[in-house]
């Protein structure tokens, strides 16, 4: 009898275990955006010369001549350096469908040659400081990245002509994107989703698009430019449930803008299209917050980006999602503890 009940209990081990393993499929399938099929593990990737990509073993075609391709890995970082940093290059190079967590930063590029550099399909969450950090650096192609809970998630300083498409910035602890010092930004199609600051912040930014995206979720504004933001465009977005902040009084508008000169445009002046913000009245312009005294005097009455508005449960179930595989980790020892322990004393009694 005494048999039959260990038997038993060996039985609900190993079927707790078979659960904890489709828990982490579907742990995986959920917090990650991007195909995690054929990972190759790898410490922290640091190139600051072009030989380093011969060096390192890199591959073409990375465009131009055939340079490098940095592809599918998947880098566990530490929070003194970066996942991946690339400074002082002039090659062409692609970052690709990379895996990055708990770094420093997760892909860090600096001083490279002017639109040498692509960053795509990246999966970057976890690390201490950004998520994606550019610097003095300018002309590159930042697109369909996932990027979730990072300090920030795209930071730019003094980096022009940035094209920065179809990413989804999600629960990053400060602002979803924040651009220093840089100009001739097309910001189109991207998700900024429940940051803790701002979807967007721009400091000293000038003569950009900001474009059919989607701002949600974010404690404060969707978008705000400081006082030295001038000659940008901000049309067809949507504007959804920003500042939820408590601290933030009932009412205020989803945007704002304290450029002095006035001289930000939250429409398109040829269309004479505005955005979709979902507090407006329905008549009348919107009113958008701060000194500049701006508006929006084609305010749209339908949602317009193309994107799909986010259901907060769903935002949640990705929260949790993260935490029950590391709750899993840290359970999976005593597991196996307790399993050795039934099997010894299976072993003893069969004795």
């Amino acid at each position: 009898m005494k048999n039959k009940k260990i038997t038993e209990l060996f039985i609900v081990l190993i079927t707790i275990f078979l659960l904890l393993n489709q828990t982490e499929s579907y742990t995986e399938t959920n917090i990650s955006l991007i195909n995690k099929t054929n990972l190759i593990a790898s410490d922290p990737i640091k190139i600051t010369s072009d030989q380093d990509f011969i060096d390192l073993g890199f591959s073409g075609s990375g465009t131009k001549e055939d340079p490098y391709i940095i592809e599918n890995y998947e880098i566990n970082g530490t929070a003194s350096e970066d996942g991946i940093h690339i400074a002082h290059t002039t090659k062409y190079f692609i970052i690709r469908g990379c895996k990055i967590r708990g770094a420093y930063q997760g892909i860090g590029i600096d001083n490279v040659t002017f639109s040498t550099a692509q960053i795509i399909n990246n999966y970057c969450y976890l690390n201490s400081k950004n998520a994606i950090d550019l610097y003095e650096t300018g002309g590159h192609l930042i697109k369909n990245n996932t990027v979730i809970e990072n300090k920030m998630g795209v930071r730019f300083d003094r980096c022009d002509n940035l094209t920065i498409v179809g990413n989804t910035l999600y629960k990053n602890r400060g602002c979803g994107l924040v651009s220093f010092n840089s100009n001739y930004l097309n910001i189109t199609g991207n998700m900024f989703l429940y940051s803790d600051y701002r979807g967007i912040t721009c400091e000293t930014t000038n003569n950009s698009i900001i474009y059919e995206n989607l701002f949600q979720f974010n404690d404060e504004y969707g978008v705000e430019f400081t006082s030295r933001c001038n000659d940008n465009v901000v049309y067809h977005n949507d504007f959804l449930d920003n500042n939820l902040d408590t601290s933030v009084v009932a009412g205020t508008p989803q945007g704002n803008d304290k450029a002095s000169t006035g001289e930000n445009t939250w429409y398109d002046v040829t269309l004479l299209e505005g955005n979709y913000w979902a507090d407006w009245s329905g008549e009348g312009t919107y009113q958008i917050d701060g000194v500049a005294g701006c508006c929006d005097l084609y305010p749209l009455s339908a949602f317009i980006s193309g994107l799909e508005p986010v259901e907060p449960e769903e935002t949640e179930e990705l929260e949790e999602t993260e935490e029950t595989e590391e709750s899993k980790l840290l359970l999976l020892p005593g597991f196996l503890t307790l399993v050795a322990l039934v099997s010894v004393a299976v072993y003893r009694k069969r004795k």
